[in-house]
């Protein structure tokens, strides 16, 4: 939707992308799992090679009715895009103005200075992320509050975040709704002391053993969690928030990921997930047997 208005940001492609992918039913009126494709192709070289592998992987009996949102959303942006857009960022800004003003929240600003380059970041301004000040719940839990009693949707429920959803297609009483919603909470759970929460490093020290798929088909055991610092993981592990793997199967599982592993483990309450663990409490995770062997292959 770049395109469509003159203040939101340059698109990708203006930047020298080849390829980008659009997750239209984000923004756009398109249906969810859709998304557009978008490619850039002086030669149509890279048209061609993206449409045989596409042909490889998609299926035959595509969705009418969400290719049908699809093209609706096409159509929509043609006739009305710049129209829809102005309004979409007016009713951002009128409530990223309201919803500053409510104690222990903030919102992420249009424009960033990166605090280690010193670059100038540009935000869409039609989406929003909301920035936890000292607040008592993580944005994972916000977002739930925010769902089950308020029947309000948000996205990308972080430590210290999360993204209300918005489109062209909200209206001021629903922004009215979530200004009123935050309040109630900010009064209810203001109070509350924050959760110390782990620095999540930048470059997780993940010491590779063996490769992924060797690891994932080798012969493994279940052990305690507290006995696997050492190790090697038979699993490829994730935590949400942030969206980063902690440890993948082939991997040792070293001091500083079982400390990670173990507060994702016990803070499942304030919205912190893992994902791809074959025990969901954690209590157990599957290691190599034969890690002896393993270890002697690699030192000769």
């Amino acid at each position: 939707h770049f395109y469509f208005h003159n203040e939101l940001p340059i698109s990708a492609l203006d930047l020298e992308a080849d390829i980008i992918i659009q997750s239209s039913h984000k923004m756009g009126a398109s249906f969810g799992q859709t998304g557009l494709l978008h490619l850039k192709s002086k030669d149509g070289k890279l048209k061609k090679r993206m449409r045989t592998e596409m042909a490889k992987r998609m299926t035959t009996s595509p969705s009418s009715i969400l290719l049908s949102s699809l093209d609706h959303h096409r159509v929509l942006l043609l006739k009305k895009g710049k129209e829809l857009l102005t309004t979409a960022i007016k009713g951002v800004r009128k409530a990223k103005k309201q919803i500053k003003e409510i104690e222990g929240f903030d919102v992420l600003e249009e424009t960033m200075i990166g605090i280690t380059t010193g670059e100038r970041f540009i935000q869409d301004p039609t989406r929003m992320t909301v920035i936890l000040s000292d607040f008592g719940l993580t944005g994972a839990e916000i977002v739930k509050i925010l769902h089950d009693q308020y029947n309000i949707h948000s996205d990308n429920g972080q430590m210290k975040s999360f993204s209300p959803l918005s489109s062209y297609a909200t209206k001021t009483e629903d922004w009215n709704c979530l200004i009123s919603a935050l309040k109630e909470i900010s009064q209810t759970y203001g109070h509350i002391c924050p959760i110390s929460v782990p620095i999540m490093p930048i470059n997780l020290s993940q010491r590779k053993c063996i490769p992924l798929r060797e690891a994932y088909f080798s012969e493994q055991e279940s052990i305690p969690l507290r006995e696997a610092i050492g190790r090697i993981s038979g699993e490829t592990i994730s935590a949400v928030p942030p969206c980063l793997t902690l440890i993948y199967a082939g991997d040792e599982i070293t001091e500083e990921v079982y400390k990670l592993l173990h507060f994702y483990k016990n803070n499942k309450a304030q919205g912190f997930v893992l994902m791809g663990a074959q025990d969901p409490d954690l209590d157990t995770i599957h290691v190599l047997e034969n890690q002896l062997q393993i270890k002697n292959c690699l030192l000769a």
